[in-house]
């Protein structure tokens, strides 16, 4: 089933309602915060409905002493396996490096998902150019991506 992909502005986020709660009750986190002063994507179904979003903010990643925005994903349960968190990523990442990146040179993601972890290991996704570059304590996979134009 195919999603759209767009950015959400803040007077917009009251139709993400659903898919927050549901990421509140599965993943207690701070998305809140991040939603304030980052840039959020919602994926739509063919009838508008919201199943997934994913909010981008900057951090600085002490391993690789640079700025990149942190995305955290969420796609509803009976939509995961669809393609929908490829395409939210992947939206993200082209909205964000065609953009003034405030000296951010690219993207992260801390994959969290068992399942993902274990099926989608190519050290490169071929669909959205996320690299991977360790685990953390936790053993969750740490994804990077650059925009084109960084120096490191």
């Amino acid at each position: 089933m195919k999603v759209s992909v767009e950015p959400v502005a803040g007077e917009r986020f009251g139709e993400l309602s659903s898919v927050f709660a549901s990421w509140q009750s599965n993943h207690p986190s701070s998305w809140k915060e991040q939603t304030e002063s980052g840039v959020v994507f919602a994926a739509k179904n063919q009838t508008g409905e919201v199943v997934g979003v994913a909010v981008a903010g900057r951090k600085t990643v002490r391993q690789l002493r640079n700025d990149l925005f942190e995305i955290r994903l969420y796609v509803l349960p009976t939509w995961r396996k669809m393609g929908v968190a490829q395409e939210l990523l992947l939206k993200t990442f082209e909205y964000l490096d065609g953009t003034d990146h405030d000296r951010c040179i690219g993207v992260f993601c801390w994959v969290t998902d068992s399942e993902v972890k274990a099926k989608k290991n190519e050290a490169i996704w071929p669909v959205t150019g996320m690299a991977y570059l360790g685990n953390s304590g936790e053993g969750h996979h740490l994804r990077v991506r650059y925009f084109k134009r960084s120096v490191i």
